[in-house]
């Protein structure tokens, strides 16, 4: 009876297991890559070489893709990430060929293969630069790698200002809706959490209208209002992303200013990770041209935190993961959030110098009543008991503005803001499945 219990349980839950495959194969094919890799393969005399065996391999994960030269010599790899490979080629008669490239997001690479006669057993290994021009493809682009997204400064975190240094792109890259805050906080306007954001970018005599934005083959563009992002990762997710103004693919409908395609990390065989915190405060900023030199900014600071780890889920069996997620926590004054503090130093200065005043028989007395307000302008006679003569000894002016003035500066230093929270934070999971082939 326990064994029917077990075998019927085993069953029933076979579908469920089939159902969280599914979703983890859904997942894995959700990114969808537009980069290849084609070329010819040669003999010597540049004669073509049909039916020789091509084997492109990830340098980074291991996965490798097999193919065969057409009659003409022709090969080509599709719907590759973006990059560094080593493809190799075998031909009987010919010496086994390999090749180190580099592919780029979104990229039509051409790789021409030329072998040496010779034994099978014998390899040949071509290494050598990007060529300056790749006449695979007449895209006018520009292409911003790991390392460059982690080298340039970031306003706000936010990678799609590295837009603007593409050619033929104008405007500040700034994101709409961002707006100085009071009393002169610097505002970026590039808010790393918004959506529904219109970019200040542009291309080919364009509005921003035109733009188009891609990551990981998904359009994340709003469906309300055109050229409007509604999606900005954390730049420590991006893998490389590529800026293009011209010859847009027609499988991306829409774009006739700027297409901007990024791909996210998916892991390797390996793991890698980082930690990152970027702080902030008002003191760092610089005072403008047009401030007073005694204004300062009003409060605010920021943590922006960041964390990212990828790597292997099964070691040596092409199935990777990567995780990173972005926590942000600031405070800023908000408008109107002057606070009035009782200052106990005030209360012992200014009943001193009502002790000085009535000592020095003088005809004005501070009224510790009025708080902050005390001053020349605010006199009243020596009440009874006070014994002050009508007439004074000296002047006490200038001893009495020099009360003042440090009154003021205590005044000054007791000045308090409310600062309101911004908590925000996000999560990226990407799991990648690649299966080899053989």
């Amino acid at each position: 009876m326990a064994h029917c219990s077990k075998r019927f349980l085993a069953n029933a839950c076979r579908p469920r297991r089939r159902l969280l495959w599914g979703g983890f194969l859904a997942l894995a094919s959700w990114a969808q890559f537009t980069g290849n890799i084609q070329g010819i393969v040669q003999d010597p005399s540049r004669a073509a070489i049909p039916g020789a065996k091509l084997v492109l391999v990830n340098t980074a994960t291991e996965v490798s893709t097999t193919t065969t030269s057409d009659e003409s010599g022709n090969y080509r790899f599709l719907s590759l990430a973006p990059g560094s490979y080593k493809i190799s080629a075998e031909a009987s008669g010919f010496t086994k060929t390999e090749s180190n490239v580099i592919l780029q997001t979104n990229q039509n690479l051409s790789v021409p293969i030329s072998m040496k006669v010779g034994a099978a057993t014998e390899a040949v290994t071509v290494t050598s630069e990007a060529p300056l021009v790749n006449t695979a493809e007449t895209r006018n682009e520009l292409t911003l790698e790991t390392q460059t997204l982690s080298a340039l400064p970031l306003a706000g975190r936010n990678f799609i200002s590295l837009v603007t240094l593409a050619p033929g792109v104008s405007g500040l890259g700034t994101m709409g809706g961002g707006t100085p805050g009071g009393g002169g906080t610097p505002g970026s306007g590039v808010d790393n959490y918004s959506t529904e954001t219109a970019v200040d970018v542009s291309a080919n005599g364009q509005g921003t209208v035109g733009n188009k934005f891609i990551i990981d083959g998904l359009d994340v563009n709003s469906s309300i209002r055109q050229g409007v992002l509604n999606l900005t990762p954390n730049p420590d997710a991006i893998q490389e992303s590529s800026v293009q103004v011209n010859t847009f693919s027609s499988e991306y409908g829409g774009a006739s200013s700027i297409q901007m395609t990024s791909t996210t990390k998916s892991g390797s065989d390996q793991f890698h990770g980082l930690v990152s915190d970027y702080f902030t405060y008002q003191k760092m900023y610089a005072k403008t041209e047009f401030m007073k030199p005694t204004a300062d900014y009003h409060p605010f600071h920021s943590n922006n935190m960041s964390a990212a780890i990828g790597g292997p889920i099964i070691p040596h069996h092409q199935f990777f993961f990567f995780f990173a997620v972005e926590p942000l926590r600031s405070a800023a004054a908000t408008a109107g959030s002057t606070i009035n503090s009782p200052d106990p130093q005030f209360d012992a200065w200014a009943q001193q110098l009502s002790r000085y005043l009535r000592n020095q028989n003088s005809e004005y007395v501070c009224a510790h009543g009025l708080g902050w307000q005390c001053g020349e302008y605010n006199r009243r006679r020596a009440s009874a008991g006070s014994s002050m003569p009508d007439r004074a000894n000296h002047n006490p002016r200038p001893r009495l503005r020099d009360w003042i003035h440090s009154l003021q500066s205590a005044r000054d230093r007791h000045r308090y803001f409310q600062l309101q929270q911004f908590p925000q934070w996000r999560p990226i999971f990407h799991p990648r499945g690649q299966v080899l082939q053989e």
